[in-house]
């Protein structure tokens, strides 16, 4: 049943161990949060194009030219584009949604394609990483290890297909309708590197739940004398000998502490009684002493 199903353990018991499934979680969590940066950016590529009808926000409204066409960047993500505060600095902006008209004049297909493999990525990343959080205290069969590196490598290639983007209209064929010598190019920008560093950490968890992640029948290990062992059911048994002996550490301070406690309430009686019998035996020594003393004076006396 183990092979087949999962086991649940008490919390931070690492069943599949403690490296392995804290490093995957490192993995995991660092790769969420770099999708949902990367994907949000509004950098992930800058367009470089050139344009004679205004700035990238209405640009495509104007059906006469200004003028000479004029080289333009401006910084583009799949959800939103980066609007600079000063036109001589694209650089430095704030993000800005795409509107529906800009969508309905460059979107097409593949930038659909790009927006909605983000969206699965970013959804996909927090489940992941929900779920591996949860090998702190589940052990997964063997079925269960195949769906989740099943889920890892569709969260790798969904952040690969962000990159379609580049394919778009948007990154391809911006201002072409213009003039026919006006260009569009894309240069990959700081959210895209982050995008890519994602993809990578992904493909680290991948390969830490190939190689170190293993249904508990089939994690076997080779110690120094060339004896295998089941490691899952040595690490169970490890953790079991732990908990034994600390429950009976606890048992023996226990006991200690009572035997302690009836020592001190023995030493107090005996303490109390001592005291006593010494006035008593005191008074009746030091009585008889003045009965002598008397008896001897009247002797003397006679």
């Amino acid at each position: 049943n183990q092979s087949r199903m999962a086991s649940v353990y008490g919390a931070c018991s690492f069943p599949h161990g403690p490296f392995s499934v804290c490093g995957l979680m490192v993995a995991s969590l660092a790769a969420m949060a770099a999708s949902m940066w990367g994907i949000s950016s509004c950098r992930m590529a800058y367009v470089e194009y050139t344009n004679d009808r205004g700035d990238f926000s209405d640009f495509y409204l104007d059906p006469t030219s200004d003028g000479e066409g004029i080289p333009m960047r401006t910084g583009i993500g799949l959800f939103q584009w980066l609007e600079p505060f000063d036109e001589n600095d694209w650089s430095q902006g704030q993000c800005r949604g795409y509107t529906t008209l800009q969508l309905e004049f460059f979107g097409d297909t593949v930038l659909e394609v790009a927006r909605g493999c983000g969206v699965l990525a970013v959804i996909g990343a927090v489940a992941m990483s929900l779920w591996i959080l949860f090998l702190n205290c589940v052990s997964m069969g063997q079925m269960q290890i195949r769906v989740l590196q099943f889920c890892l490598i569709c969260l790798t290639v969904n952040i690969g297909g962000t990159f379609s983007i580049f394919f778009s209209p948007l990154c391809t064929d911006l201002v072409s309708y213009q003039n026919d010598s006006y260009e569009t190019k894309c240069t990959l920008d700081q959210g895209g590197l982050v995008v890519i560093s994602a993809g990578l950490l992904w493909g680290v968890a991948l390969l830490i739940s190939c190689i170190y992640i293993k249904a508990p029948e089939k994690d076997v290990q080779v110690l120094a004398d060339g004896k295998q062992i089941n490691a899952f059911e040595h690490r169970q048994e490890r953790k079991r000998q732990a908990k034994l002996q600390r429950a009976q550490g606890e048992k023996l301070r226990q006991l200690l502490a009572e035997q302690k406690a009836q020592q001190d309430m023995i030493r107090q009686k005996h303490g109390v009684g001592g005291g006593g019998g010494g006035s008593h035996r005191g008074g009746r020594g030091g009585g008889g002493g003045s009965s002598y003393a008397s008896t001897r004076g009247g002797a003397m006396s006679v």
